[in-house]
């Protein structure tokens, strides 16, 4: 009987953990894959964040936020350094926000020595790769809602540059922008702003 009752209590603990620990049931989670582009004759990596309900509700469909890196940043900037993972969690736990796809392609790295940018240069033709190929692309693969009213951008530096100027010149695509610290354009020194006569300087626009 006394090794009843202690099997009957540790499923009962058990039990109570698992209703607790939010770790015992289904997590968002966050998943870097690549895309080739046509466009740019290349892959390109992008980081996705799941809800927490994605892989148990198969027929639902989510907004989507488009958040685009800085200058130097990556696709897993914003999830390893501002860490949106735990910060949307946190919001959607508290009804702050509801559950959403949040996706970062890459649009850059080392300025020295990686391509950088939202815009279309000599050479790198990124506004047309995000809008031909990359978010037909994952708004085909994942299950976005996909209409004007569900679907944001937002940026922090060069990202709050691309937002600024997707937002302005795509108004029909986005329900919300919102640009951080917004870098607009890179001026080089002894040259007048947006003026770099160097048509391969993909920085300098």
């Amino acid at each position: 009987m006394k090794r009843l009752i202690l099997s009957l209590f540790a499923v009962c603990s058990l039990w109570m953990a698992n209703a607790q620990n939010p770790a015992w049931g289904p997590q968002s989670k966050v998943v870097t894959d690549s895309i080739y582009s046509r466009v740019l004759k290349t892959h390109r990596a992008y980081t996705i964040y799941l809800p927490q309900s994605y892989d148990k509700e198969a027929d639902r469909k989510y907004p989507i936020l488009y958040l685009l890196h800085g200058m130097s940043g990556v696709n897993t900037s914003w999830f390893t350094d501002q860490r949106v993972k735990d910060v949307i969690d946190q919001l959607t736990a508290s009804g702050e926000a509801c559950e959403m796809i949040i996706v970062s392609p890459n649009a850059g790295g080392n300025p020295a020595t990686c391509w950088n940018g939202y815009f279309n240069m000599p050479g790198w033709a990124y506004e047309d790769f995000f809008y031909k190929e990359f978010m037909p692309y994952i708004e085909k693969t994942y299950r976005v809602v996909g209409d004007r009213q569900h679907r944001a951008v937002a940026g922090l530096s060069m990202g709050g540059g691309g937002t600024t100027s997707y937002a302005q010149r795509y108004p029909d695509l986005y329900c919300a922008a919102y640009a951080m610290s917004a870098l607009m354009n890179i001026p080089v020194s002894g040259e007048a702003a947006g003026k770099d006569p160097d048509p391969t300087n993909k920085v300098a626009v």
